[in-house]
């Protein structure tokens, strides 16, 4: 199979819909040795030959390489084969079809009972036709037209993967922005892809001409709707009883959907107050327009009930079969169409009538109908899911896929942390414990990050002023000492890329800590950015790492900052009450905070937006605390008030504002984390090229191409925490802090002694200078005996001639020959050996006797 280039398939890899993974790794290709001539060549030639063979060990499908790296020139033979092993630096794009993952392909093949498909040109899939969801029952598929598909099982059939999917998506929405749009309907409905160039280029493609709608239609921020003339007013304004819009067409509508957002409206308009459910939810306030329109929007469905009494006196509704006269007992006559998911508009084509027309609910400024993704379709709408989660098509609720072999959840207590597995079906939740692990009692574990891969806990003891963190593999307790004297705001901590971020308080700094892992006696490396006097402001910080984008919340506004320059933030949006704690999904690109409550201090709050901040609102819920929260299945995972139980109330779908029981516990609950295992599709550069291009430095990615090399401010050293057993906590607090202080200061002495081979004490250096001292006394005693005995023999010389000579034997000096580069081949082969270690070349310098 002939591979594609890299760089051509790079450009897709941080689509989360390509199931490819990028990487770079050494092995060992067989060369036989008529092919050593061309190594690099050859060494392509044979992975592409046996690219299924080599698939186990890269634990994917290889489908393009990028240049060769030659680690060696010296081969390698096993077992006295005729083959040569060369070692090889390889960077590779595999494709790794999991069960779950959604991925794009284009249709292939039409069958009766089954559609085929393939996947990046090379890669067979096909579904069946019995298992397209109802609302493309009518589509009819066409050769080359895209799909989105969720991978069930994959198989592998005379060296050819098979993959059974199902269908999730037609036209799916992505690189390729397409759309799906009528183009028949006498005899039968036909649908078609229509590629970008035909969208919003005043030619009709579609017959209901969908391809020319919202065409150069200008946007307004939150808070704000369009005028008929392009301007753009406040939402509150609208059926307000006051012209605002030049044309006055914020008051042209106001017969269903009024928005109702200020007090004055408020005064003036007809509200129903909808029945409370529960003490988390909020009084709320309806207009009768969105009475019977099909949406849930009080509690206990007060304004959805009792929606099929038919007029029996006159009304003043249009005299129209598709319009029909409601009964209702609490708010009275409504006018409203029959067909469902349609509203009525004013006809543009008649004046002073009106018509019954699709509602596009996606597009719903007031509401928020789905958590991720919203589709509209006609007279109704669908829901789509991120990577990990499947769609609830009777609750239109995003359910996370289960493995009951993995925890979800953990809950730390005062003396031990459980992890429990969650199952949910429809209509109800269980939960089943895993792992339990006993921990210190009274020892704080606050801002708890976990990593799913290495199975660690980190978090910080605000008592020690420390981070920490332990394994989660084992039952015992041994907390591994990260960071010590450190007083912190927020962290977050980055599992791909194993980075730690701090707001530290003292030093009003932003902290990057690289690389994080729970062992010691590592080194860990620190860089810092000033941020001067947004410090103390700022509560809690999250990370974004498929944006590469850094969320600050401080007490009243929302504030981001790119990984280029951490440090430089800029305001995303202002509240009006003070921000308690937010968290942020990555997966749903959603935000969620509690802010104080008015009247009552046990009430707090939610609030949510969309990840660029431009849909935001009040979600009517009311917890008991202001922390610990977390978003689960389209819902609010909390705790309840007498913190022996951990509950969920629903925020979208059907099933709007239920509440679901989880678990119940014997112990007060502390904190509780609900565990991710969703991975970021993006190239770890730095782990990949930080040791060439960032030596002795800190290392920080930008995006999926740039990394910034950062000076290192400090180089920490990890160290066991040694947990007291004796019975005052006081003094047990202050030891380990000592201890933590002591620790750090014995590391930064490691630190700049490692790069002495050898300090002898201060009792060996007394010792040498006495001795030299008396060497040299008799030295000279013994040089001055020899004079007096030389000049006595002197004097005693016969006149014979006879000589006497005398001559002192020389002291040779040990010394050891070595070869320069310009010796010759034929001395250096005698003294030097060449040995093959780990593909390294080690030159040994050998000393002759005979060389003095």
């Amino acid at each position: 199979m002939n591979l594609y280039k890299l760089n051509d398939i790079l450009p897709h890899i941080n689509d989360k819909n390509s199931c490819l993974e990028y990487k770079c790794q050494t092995i060992l290709v067989p060369l036989p040795p008529s092919q050593i001539g061309k190594p690099k060549t050859n060494i392509k030639r044979i992975l592409e030959e046996s690219s299924n063979e080599i698939t186990k060990k890269l634990n994917g499908f290889l489908l393009a390489i990028g240049k060769i790296h030659l680690l060696s020139d010296v081969g390698q033979t096993f077992q006295d084969e005729p083959t040569l092993w060369v070692p090889v630096r390889l960077n590779f794009v595999i494709f790794v079809p999991e069960r779950g993952r959604r991925v794009r392909a284009i249709v292939s093949k039409l069958g009766k009972k089954h559609i085929a498909c393939l996947i990046h040109s090379r890669f067979n899939a096909s579904f069946h036709r019995d298992t397209i969801p109802p609302v493309y029952h009518n589509f009819i598929f066409k050769l080359g037209q895209p799909v989105l598909l969720e991978i069930i099982e994959c198989d592998v059939v005379d060296k050819i993967l098979d993959i059974k999917t199902t269908l999730v998506e037609y036209c799916p929405k992505g690189e390729t922005d397409l759309i799906a749009c009528v183009t028949h309907i006498e005899t039968e409905l036909s649908f078609e892809c229509l590629s970008p160039h035909q969208i919003c280029d005043t030619k009709k493609d579609c017959h209901n001409n969908e391809d020319e709608h919202s065409c150069g239609i200008k946007k307004c921020q939150f808070g704000f709707s369009l005028c008929a003339n392009g301007s753009c007013i406040e939402t509150s304004h609208f059926c307000d009883g006051k012209i605002d819009c030049a044309d006055g067409h914020d008051e042209r509508h106001c017969s269903h959907l009024s928005a109702i957002r200020n007090s004055d409206s408020l005064l003036s308009s007809k509200l129903f107050i909808c029945s409370a459910s529960s003490t988390l939810i909020d009084t709320r306030l309806i207009s009768y327009d969105y009475f019977c329109d099909g949406y849930k929007d009080c509690p206990l469905g007060d304004d959805e009930k009792d929606c099929t009494d038919e007029c029996t006196s006159s009304s003043q509704c249009i005299p129209n079969a598709n319009v029909t006269c409601i009964q209702h007992r609490a708010v009275g006559k409504l006018c409203r169409c029959q067909k469902q998911g349609y509203r009525l508009t004013n006809n543009s084509l008649q004046i002073n009538t009106q018509i019954c027309q699709d509602f596009n609910e996606c597009n719903d400024s007031l509401r928020t109908y789905c958590s991720f993704n919203c589709l509209n379709t006609d007279g109704s709408f669908n829901c789509t899911c991120p990577l990990g989660f499947t769609i609830d098509e009777k609750t239109k609720t995003c359910r996370k896929i289960n493995d009951q072999s993995k925890p979800d959840l953990l809950i730390v207590f005062d003396n031990n942390i459980i992890f429990y597995n969650i199952s949910n079906a429809t209509d109800r939740y269980s939960s089943k414990l895993l792992h339990t692990i006993d921990i210190e009692k009274n020892h704080h574990l606050d801002c708890i990050q976990y990593d799913s891969n290495k199975k660690f806990i980190i978090y910080y003891n605000q008592k020690q002023n420390a981070i920490l963190c332990f394994s989660t593999s084992n039952t015992i307790f041994k907390p591994v000492i990260l960071i010590s004297n450190v007083t912190v705001h927020g962290l977050s901590y980055n599992e791909n890329e194993k980075t730690l971020f701090i707001i530290e308080n003292q030093s009003q700094t932003l902290r990057m800590y690289t690389p994080i892992t729970c062992d010691i006696s590592i080194s860990i490396k620190m860089h810092s950015w000033q941020l001067n006097n947004i410090a103390n402001s700022i509560q809690s910080i999250e990370i974004d790492a498929f944006n590469r984008q850094i969320i600050f919340a401080s007490h009243y506004e929302f504030l981001i900052s790119n990984m280029s320059k951490p440090n430089s933030t800029k305001v995303l949006y202002t509240t009006e009450r003070e921000i308690k704690r937010f968290i942020y999904d990555a997966s749903f690109k959603r935000i969620f905070w509690t802010v104080a409550g008015i009247n009552n201090n046990n009430e707090f709050p939610v609030y949510t937006c969309d990840g660029e901040f431009k849909r935001c609102h009040d979600t009517s819920i009311r917890l008991p605390f202001a922390w610990p929260f977390t978003f689960f299945n389209d819902g609010l995972l909390y705790s309840s008030s007498s913190l022996k139980s951990l509950d969920m109330i629903q925020l979208y779908g059907n099933d709007r504002f239920s509440n679901y029981f989880i678990t119940s516990t014997r112990e007060n609950i502390r904190s509780f984390l609900l565990i991710d295992y969703q991975s970021i599709a993006l190239v770890n550069l730095c782990m990949n090229y930080s040791t060439i291009r960032c030596k002795n430095k800190v290392c920080l990615q930008i995006n999926s191409t740039e990394i910034n090399c950062l000076s290192i401010d400090e180089n920490i050293i990890t160290k066991e925490l040694i947990i007291s057993t004796t019975n005052t906590k006081n003094s047990t607090l202050q030891n380990e802090t000592e201890s933590l202080i002591y620790d750090n200061l014995i590391s930064e002495g490691a630190n700049r002694r490692k790069h002495y081979r050898y300090r002898p004490s201060n009792t060996m250096l007394f010792c040498i200078i006495i001795f030299g001292v008396l060497a040299g006394i008799l030295a000279l005693f013994a040089k001055y005996c020899q004079v007096y005995l030389n000049k006595k023999a002197l004097s005693n010389v016969q006149n014979n001639n006879e000589q006497y000579l005398s001559t002192e034997q020389p002291n040779l000096d040990e010394f050891t020959v070595t070869f320069s580069e310009q010796m010759s081949e034929q001395s250096a082969a005698d003294n030097v050996c060449n040995i093959l270690i780990d593909n390294d070349t080690v030159r040994f310098v050998q000393r002759r006797r005979d060389s003095v």
